[in-house]
């Protein structure tokens, strides 16, 4: 075999090799942002959040969570809005899961783990 038959096989096979890698990794990408909507949509579907329009806390937690937030309950708790005042709301953001408050930023690992997501 002539040796540039034998470096255009080499070649072929390396770009073959390049391509399946390269593709592996768009579909693991892919995965992976599947399943951040799917744990983001079982949050969303468990979780009320109340939040202030003043509040930084409340802005630095929507960032956290920024994904699909119209899917997202939330409440504004900066005019006296009933629901707030019900659930006695002290500080934004508060999460509410399964009936019980958790006052602060929570990450998305927290979340995950409150809403048994």
């Amino acid at each position: 075999m002539k040796k540039s038959n034998l470096i255009l096989i080499i070649t072929a096979i390396i770009l073959v090799i390049l391509i399946f890698l390269i593709n592996l990794s768009l579909d693991e990408k892919d995965s992976e942002d599947n399943s951040q909507e799917n744990y983001l949509s079982c949050i969303y579907s468990k979780a009320k959040l109340y939040t202030s329009r003043e509040c930084e806390e409340c802005s630095m937690q929507k960032n956290i969570i920024l994904a699909h937030l119209d899917k997202l309950t939330i409440i504004d708790c900066t005019t006296a809005n009933q629901d707030c005042i019900n659930k006695k709301i002290r500080k934004t953001p508060t999460w509410e899961i399964n009936n019980q408050l958790y006052p602060g930023i929570k990450s998305i690992a927290q979340l995950k783990q409150l809403t048994g997501c």
